[in-house]
């Protein structure tokens, strides 16, 4: 995608597949939600960024396919919920050790993923100074709920 899209844009090219797109705007920590309605697309129009996640809302199962080169980068973690998505993490990487890579109990709280199979989020944290939860792997272009506590600037797992 051009670095020039955004979420209006991106959605009338899957128009008839993608009913709505969503992000977490980290900076007042509030979701935002461009949809389909009646038609018409509303909400606002928001920039499609490297780096940053987003949720998909569709119409029906669907596969596609996006040519290009990843691009990877830093991520501005700051307190709340971030979404985040990463496209170069190492082979076997998993939810433990982006959490551990991240930071302490102090700074992070959590990595969430929804489970397509089972229709459930499944959740990695601290439980003290010990992770806990369910040790899921980190798979390069899906997108990551992180309960931030504190703010790490440029994080790259």
């Amino acid at each position: 995608l051009s670095p020039s899209r955004n979420s209006a844009e991106l959605l009338s090219l899957f128009a008839g597949v993608v009913t709505s797109i969503s992000r977490i705007d980290a900076t007042g920590n509030v979701a935002e939600t461009t949809e389909w309605n009646g038609g018409a697309i509303t909400g606002p129009a928001f920039p499609i960024s490297a780096n940053e996640g987003y949720q998909l809302q569709l119409s029906a199962a669907t596969q596609a396919v996006f040519q290009g080169t990843a691009v990877s980068g830093a991520h501005n973690l700051v307190p709340g919920t971030n979404l985040a998505g990463f496209t170069s993490v190492p082979d076997g990487y998993d939810a433990y050790q982006l959490l551990q890579a991240i930071g302490a109990s102090d700074v992070v709280r959590s990595i969430s993923q929804y489970n397509t199979e089972t229709g459930r989020f499944e959740t990695a944290v601290y439980d003290g100074t010990a992770v806990a939860g369910v040790n899921f792997p980190i798979v390069r272009g899906r997108a990551y709920l992180i309960g931030m506590a504190g703010t790490v600037n440029a994080f790259v797992p």
